[in-house]
C-alpha cells in the first residue's frame, strides 16, 4: 500500500506562508496599539482638564459668604510659579469635603486653598487642594492635601466684580463690602509632550458662578457689612447662576 506524505518543498512552502500571515497580522496590531496610544495621548489633556474642573467646582461651589462664625475672608492672590508663569492662590472657607477625613470632617466649615506646588521627590508642577478641618486648634495643623492635576504649566484665577462688571485678578473680601465675586474665571495650562521631542502648551477656561455670592449694591450699609440691605431701592446684580458680563445685557452661563 503506497503512502502520501507532504515533500519537503511543500513543507517550507507552508511555513513561508504562516510566517508571512504572522507578520501580517502583527503589523496590523502594531498599528493598532499605536492608534490606540495615540487617541489616548490626544485625549488626555482635555480629560484630565474636565477632572480637575469637576472637583474644582465642587469646592468653589462650597465657597461660604466671608462673614459669621468661623467663615472667614475670600482672599485670591495674583501670582506666578518658581518659573514665572502663571500661579495664583486662592484661600477661602467652606463645606467641601476633605477626602482625607471622611468620618468627621465633611459638612462642616473647612479652610481650603487652591495652589500650585512641586512634591517632594517630583520635578512637575502640580495643582492642589489644602483643606483644614479644624479651625479652632490651638497649634497649627497641617492642611490635608490633595492633588488636582498634575503637569501644570500654569494657574490663573480671575474674579467677576458684578457691580464695576470686569474681570479683577486679584479679590479681597476685607476690601470688597465682605462679598464674594460673582463668579470665577479658571485658567488651567497643561504641559503635554508634542511630536519631534518638544512640549506643548495646552489652556483650558472654565467660568463657575458662586452661589452664595451677593452683590454688594443689595448692602447699603445701614445693616452691617456684607448683609442684605432691605431697601426696596437696592438692585441685585444677578448672579444667581448666571453671570453677566456684557454692559448690553448679553449673559454668559
Amino acid at each position: 500500500m503506497k503512502r502520501h506524505a507532504f515533500t519537503l518543498l511543500e513543507m517550507l512552502v507552508a511555513i513561508a506562508i504562516v510566517g508571512i500571515i504572522a507578520v501580517s497580522l502583527f503589523a496590523t496590531l502594531g498599528i493598532a496599539y499605536h492608534a490606540r496610544a495615540s487617541a489616548i495621548a490626544a485625549i488626555e489633556p482635555s480629560r484630565t482638564a474636565n477632572l480637575a474642573f469637576d472637583m474644582i467646582r465642587d469646592t468653589l461651589y462650597s465657597a461660604l459668604p466671608p462673614r459669621g462664625i468661623l467663615a472667614g475672608a475670600f482672599i485670591g492672590t495674583d501670582g506666578t510659579d518658581d518659573r514665572g508663569n502663571p500661579g495664583d492662590d486662592l484661600v477661602f472657607y467652606g463645606n467641601a469635603d476633605a477626602l482625607q477625613h471622611p468620618e468627621g470632617a465633611n459638612g462642616e466649615i473647612n479652610r481650603i486653598e487652591l495652589t500650585w506646588t512641586v512634591q517632594q521627590g517630583f520635578n512637575d508642577h502640580v495643582l492642589v487642594r489644602r483643606t483644614s478641618n479644624n479651625l479652632l486648634a490651638t497649634d497649627a495643623e497641617n492642611p490635608d492635601e490633595e492633588v488636582i492635576c498634575r503637569g501644570i504649566w500654569g494657574f490663573n484665577i480671575q474674579y467677576y466684580d458684578s457691580n464695576a462688571q470686569t474681570w479683577a485678578d486679584s479679590w479681597d473680601s476685607t476690601a470688597s463690602n465682605n462679598v464674594l465675586p460673582s463668579a470665577v474665571m479658571v485658567t488651567l495650562q497643561l504641559e503635554r509632550p508634542a511630536p519631534n521631542n518638544q512640549t506643548q502648551i495646552l489652556t483650558y477656561t472654565r467660568v463657575f458662578s458662586l452661589p452664595c455670592a451677593i452683590s454688594s449694591t443689595l448692602d447699603d450699609g445701614t445693616d452691617g457689612a456684607g448683609s442684605v440691605s432691605t431697601n426696596p431701592n437696592a438692585v441685585s446684580s444677578g448672579t444667581g447662576g448666571t453671570v453677566n458680563t456684557n454692559p448690553t445685557g448679553g449673559a454668559t452661563q
